[in-house]
């Protein structure tokens, strides 16, 4: 990292003065662990983004702590600025684990004890926002570079509208202040909640620098996927990422919302796995034996969450005219198993 920095700061558009200050020092030989600047600025939460995704499986939480922590002395030693880091490569990582049942109080207190350490000032902070949401005016919090003033901003500007992209991101960017730190630090916690498909079509139409931006999400997004603990969830992701990239073939969506419903099973994500399984029977003009499998793991989970009757009603719906699905469909009756699927 500090070499790309090295390497970045002659091409730089723009910088703060602390970060300038530390590329100088590390081009002058200095090492990562002494080149930081006593500054407390914006510049290391700004960038620390994609640790959060790196970093966001449950277990991670130390790893992801340690490498902030690190990341930011780089440029910023000010207790302020890595409390400030953290609360950014936290917020993301806990949204993706959190992307579908977030609760604004549960966020705001694992950030919270997440920057105690470093700075109560921004604890404190952070909180009085959270309790205030809809009395506070962006101009009470501040919108300059420091720190206690840019990150704590980004969260507000983010909570004001956590389910709305373009409300987040207008809000940051029409206050004033540092607004092309503010605005992506809110851009990258609301986008990691409400993701891809809810930025305007014609914001990402018009993006400077798109190609070469894409071909780096597309490198982090894989760096994540292969940097899951769990090869169970790695085969998650992917057939996630399969699935959702399917539009025009009802047959292979399908196939594959059972074996995404299949592995959810496996993880233990029962509601998950019902929920993609519907979705497959939902699509339209798919084959007999398809529908049917779907059919049999959806009754294997009511079955096991004992909604016998919920399970016995979908068995009894399924009217394939294939033998072996005729005798799959009374196992199962039977056995309450997916023993019916090795016939």
């Amino acid at each position: 990292m500090s070499r790309r920095f090295v390497r970045w700061l002659p091409k730089a558009n723009s910088f703060g003065l602390a970060t300038q200050e530390a590329c100088i020092n590390l081009s002058r030989g200095r090492y990562p662990s002494e080149s930081g600047i006593d500054s407390a600025g914006n510049g290391a939460a700004m960038r620390i983004a994609p640790l959060g995704l790196l970093y966001s499986h449950p277990n991670d939480l130390s790893l992801l702590k340690k490498t902030t922590v690190k990341s930011s002395k780089i440029t910023h030693t000010d207790p302020k600025s890595i409390a400030g880091a953290l609360a950014i490569s936290g917020s993301i990582a806990y949204l993706v684990q959190n992307k579908d049942g977030f609760k604004k109080n549960d966020y705001t207190r694992f950030i919270t004890r997440l920057v105690s350490k470093y700075s109560s000032d921004l604890e404190k902070k952070l909180i009085y926002i959270s309790e205030n949401l809809n009395r506070l005016n962006p101009s009470y919090i501040g919108t300059s570079a420091y720190v206690l003033e840019s990150v704590p901003f980004a969260i507000y500007c983010f909570l004001k509208s956590p389910n709305n992209f373009e409300n987040s991101v207008l809000l940051a960017l029409n206050s004033g202040g540092d607004t092309d730190t503010n605005t992506s630090m809110t851009a990258s916690l609301s986008g990691c909640l409400n993701g891809y498909s809810k930025i305007p079509q014609k914001w990402i139409e018009s993006l400077r620098g798109r190609e070469e931006l894409e071909k780096l999400i597309e490198n982090l997004w894989n760096l994540y996927l292969f940097n899951l603990p769990d090869s169970r969830e790695l085969q998650i992701y992917v057939t996630e990422l399969e699935y959702r990239k399917v539009r025009d073939d009802p047959e292979l969506k399908a196939t594959l919302a059972g074996k995404l419903g299949a592995l959810y099973s496996l993880n233990g994500n029962n509601s998950q796995e019902r929920l993609i399984l519907h979705e497959g029977l939902n699509c339209r003009d798919i084959s007999e034996g398809t529908r049917t499998k779907l059919c049999l793991l959806l009754a294997k989970s009511y079955y096991e969450s004992g909604e016998d009757g919920l399970a016995l009603s979908i068995l009894n719906s399924i009217q394939s005219k294939d033998i072996f699905l005729k005798i799959a469909v009374e196992v199962m009756k039977r056995d309450k198993s997916l023993k019916a699927l090795s016939i």
